[in-house]
């Protein structure tokens, strides 16, 4: 009888808590996102700086400054479950699965789903540190669901192409680059702007704009989980023919 998600988050998860706890690397990596909307927070300090000396408002540029929050907590967590996965595949823990009562699909939901759920919460819970752009809780959590497929986005880009966690780090840093590149879409009118909505990242982003101005986003929404979607599918059939082959 094979083993269901349920199953393995009730065997799992505390095991994996365990494990990022225990490790020095991983351990203070969960109070990341809540670091990065403190310094978040200092914005509106910088923005005097700039009125001051250069008569430069940063105000109107708040909503973007505040997106790209929506790209970097996700992150974070798809590096730790990254991390974990790539332990795993290095320990042989993966390939062992083929033959063990759980099916690699479900091993590899769960661990796509995990990350989905925290990372959405860690981003409930940190967005409104920031205190740059204040959404609506309907709006922050529309737009935290959609911002939390970056997480297994990573995970899996991370346990399929890095060979161990040194260059797993070095990857980190091209994933941040790419995450982030859809603040250039800020600059850019529609529709061009929406060549950008080829990374998963763009959307959220675009839906906090379009919140902080009043705007409709629900096709954004629907957009970004159909973007994520088919990231996250070719992502998975490259890391199992990696597994396994």
């Amino acid at each position: 009888m094979s083993v269901s998600v349920t199953s393995l988050y009730r065997r799992l998860g505390p095991v994996d808590l365990r494990n990022v706890w225990r490790d020095p690397l991983l351990a203070w990596v969960g109070i990341l996102p809540f670091a990065f909307a403190l310094l978040y927070r200092q914005i509106p300090l910088l923005r005097l700086l700039l009125l001051r000396h250069f008569e430069f408002d940063l105000e109107p540029w708040y909503p973007l400054i505040a997106s790209t929050f929506l790209a970097a907590a996700p992150g974070v967590v798809g590096l730790v479950i990254g991390f974990l996965l790539i332990d795993e595949r290095d320990d042989g823990v993966l390939a062992a699965i083929s033959v063990a009562p759980v099916r690699p699909s479900t091993y590899i939901l769960y661990r796509i789903s995990a990350p989905l759920a925290v990372s959405m919460l860690i981003t409930v819970l940190a967005y409104p540190l920031i205190a740059l752009t204040p959404l609506r809780f309907a709006d922050l959590l529309a737009a935290a669901a959609v911002a939390s497929f970056v997480a297994p986005i990573t995970a899996l880009f991370l346990a399929t192409f890095a060979q161990n966690k040194v260059s797993a780090f070095a990857m980190v840093k091209i994933l941040n680059t790419i995450e982030l590149a859809p603040v250039a879409a800020w600059f850019i009118p529609e529709p061009a702007q929406w060549l950008a909505g080829v990374v998963p990242s763009y959307w959220p982003m675009k839906m906090v704009w379009r919140a902080a101005a009043g705007e409709s986003y629900a096709i954004h929404a629907l957009a970004g989980v159909a973007v994520s979607a088919a990231v996250l599918a070719l992502l998975y059939r490259s890391f199992r023919r990696k597994l396994y082959r």
